[in-house]
């Protein structure tokens, strides 16, 4: 573009290098073709643009230093497809959620038992509310679909406690059990005899 109009094809004889000064500015007028073409795609109707809340107004899209967001129902197709391979923000929130609540529920480090100890009962289970939380209501709306979805992997049966761990139709063994003791450990590896 030059003074506003195109002046058509240029050629390229070097290339650009990380940190070079002219990076930021191809930046800002690649941004700008951009937010350009898709408010034009709006005026066309040829995109639609999401409804807000309560008729609010909602921006087609946003753009950050180096991020876009577009808010659209429209260009949601795979590359392959001859879309721009875009994902819905809706199916990525509640991906991130379910590995959260995944790991939430499963792996053992540090942060995991914090989270763990605030959003769990000791039996496992979801605390029936959290309100100075954030994340909370996306945990619980999450935490039925990882447990009605989820299953054991015997692998080595190393990391699988017969008597206490959940694991055969949502309870352990030693519940299920009128009187068992105070079971100790009794790992699933030691039943098995050739892996």
């Amino acid at each position: 573009m030059l003074n506003g109009g195109s002046i058509g094809y240029f050629g390229v004889e070097r290339g650009l290098r990380q940190g070079d000064p002219i990076s930021p500015m191809l930046f800002i007028i690649a941004k700008e073709v951009l937010c350009r073409r898709l408010t034009d795609l709006v005026a066309k109707k040829r995109l639609k643009a999401l409804n807000g809340p309560r008729g609010a107004t909602t921006p087609m899209h946003s753009v950050f230093a180096d991020d876009i967001f577009i808010f659209s129902n429209a260009l949601i197709r795979l590359k392959e497809e001859g879309g721009l391979g875009l994902r819905r923000l809706r199916d990525m929130n509640k991906a991130t959620l379910c590995s959260l609540a995944w790991r939430i529920k499963h792996e053992k480090s540090f942060a995991y038992n914090f989270l763990r100890a605030r959003f769990l009962k000791r039996n496992g289970s979801l605390r029936p509310g959290y309100r100075a939380s954030s994340i909370w209501p996306g945990i619980r709306e999450v935490w039925g679909l990882i447990v009605a979805n989820e299953r054991w992997m015997v692998g080595n049966g190393r990391k699988i406690d017969f008597w206490k761990d959940k694991w055969v139709n949502g309870f352990s063994v030693q519940d299920s059990v009128e009187d068992t003791g105070d079971q100790g450990p009794l790992m699933i590896d030691r039943f098995i005899t050739s892996f």
